[in-house]
């Protein structure tokens, strides 16, 4: 009876799971933007030879110098703050606006929440290695509704 518990594996994260995770990230930044008046930020970041991570960040002002803002990863709690990208998942592209601001150069990019829930448009591009091929799956954020909305294959915005 036992033995088939032991094998038992977590199962495989699909598109639609991590389009749920992603969704739930940016439910989480937005609630959050509302109820503290707060500014928040989604971080989108990959580096080389390492997991993609997406996870949500609070701004924080340094009582010492009101003008300069820091960033604090928000803790685990009720709900999912973070997610690590798996099964051969790659962060590709992060376009704010036209631009992929995701480079060699700099492996971090941003969405921000402001306090009325408004959301900064980005579109993603996450990347699935096979061994023949490549699979491509884009995310796009809708700021009003606060979610994303997902597209096969490369979506660049216009």
């Amino acid at each position: 009876m036992v033995l088939p518990l032991l094998n038992r594996q977590r199962p495989q994260e699909t598109w639609e799971t991590l389009q749920e995770d992603l969704n739930q990230l940016a439910s989480f930044a937005r609630e959050e933007a509302l109820t503290r008046r707060k500014i928040y930020r989604i971080v989108f970041q990959q580096k080389p030879q390492a997991e993609g991570k997406i996870f949500v960040e609070e701004e924080h002002t340094d009582p010492e110098q009101p003008e300069k803002k820091t960033y604090n990863a928000v803790p685990a709690g009720y709900q999912k703050t973070s997610l690590t990208l798996e099964n051969g998942r790659t962060l590709r592209a992060v376009y704010i606006g036209k631009r992929n601001v995701l480079t060699d150069q700099d492996p971090q990019a941003f969405c921000y929440v402001i306090p009325d829930g408004m959301m900064q448009p980005v579109t993603i591009q996450i990347v699935r290695a096979h061994k023949n091929y490549e699979e491509i799956v884009s995310f796009q954020l809708n700021p009003f509704m606060g979610s994303f909305d997902r597209h096969d294959g490369k979506l660049k915005p216009e």
